[in-house]
């Protein structure tokens, strides 16, 4: 749950458990990954999860079907309560620097054409079938208004042009998007990885998809080969933060 999603995972959970009082419940996501404590004083969650969970969520889960809370209560990026004190005990987190190993997302079993038949991410601009995506994780820069360094560290990891590239060509055949959306917090910080992701989105050939970097990126990280490229492989919305400039 992100933080303005909050109020209605709770509600969500409360309602949940009323039905099912034996189930457990997980809360992971940003609002969990900084408010562990106000999270876990709701009553409502049994874990809570912070940061990213792809390797540690299907552990979790079998130690949880194992009856091994011990185990559970060790694994890292798992807050929950000491069964002795009670008090809330948060081990960090680990950032795989494998972001392919990861795993690709499962559209058929999410239902990604019905939620797009639905309306998912449609605007009055640009095509109506859009996908959102993420290049890279993580961000070098700490600026206060921002919670990505906690989320995801203050190293920039990223997926492999191949991997990008055959994942959009999926969704591009499979479920008709013709729109992605870079939803990363600084996306080209990595110039040289960035030009080879523009490069091999030109390689692709699909003149019909446009592409867009809904996030900001820093203006001292753009340079005339970097915007040539971006223009090339139909980057059609750029937002910029205004930082140092090298001249």
């Amino acid at each position: 749950a992100w933080p303005m999603a909050f109020p209605s995972a709770l509600a969500a959970t409360r309602a949940a458990k009323e039905r099912c009082p034996g189930a457990v419940c997980i809360l992971g996501g940003n609002y969990a990954t900084l408010n562990p404590e106000q999270a876990h004083a709701t009553g409502a969650f049994d874990y809570v999860i912070t940061g990213e969970a792809e390797r540690l969520f299907p552990e979790l889960v079998a130690l949880i079907a194992a009856g091994d809370r011990a185990a559970v209560a060790r694994l890292p990026g798992v807050c929950s309560r000491d069964l002795e004190t009670g008090k809330l005990v948060r081990n960090k987190n680990v950032f795989h620097a494998d972001m392919d190993a990861l795993g690709a997302v499962d559209y058929d079993f999410i239902e990604l054409d019905r939620a797009l038949d639905h309306g998912y991410m449609r605007t009055i601009l640009g095509p109506r079938r859009k996908l959102a995506m993420f290049a890279t994780r993580g961000c070098e820069y700490a600026c206060n208004f921002c919670t990505a360094p906690i989320m995801n560290g203050t190293k920039l990891r990223h997926y492999s042009v191949e991997y990008l590239t055959r994942e959009i060509r999926r969704v591009y055949d499979r479920h008709g998007v013709r729109m992605i959306l870079f939803m990363d917090d600084n996306a080209t910080q990595d110039t040289g990885f960035f030009k080879a992701l523009c490069q091999g989105i030109i390689d692709l050939g699909l003149r019909d998809l446009e592409i867009e970097l809904y996030r900001g990126v820093r203006l001292e990280n753009l340079d005339p080969e970097m915007l040539r490229l971006m223009k090339l492989a139909n980057f059609r919305v750029v937002t910029i933060e205004i930082g140092r400039a090298h001249v």
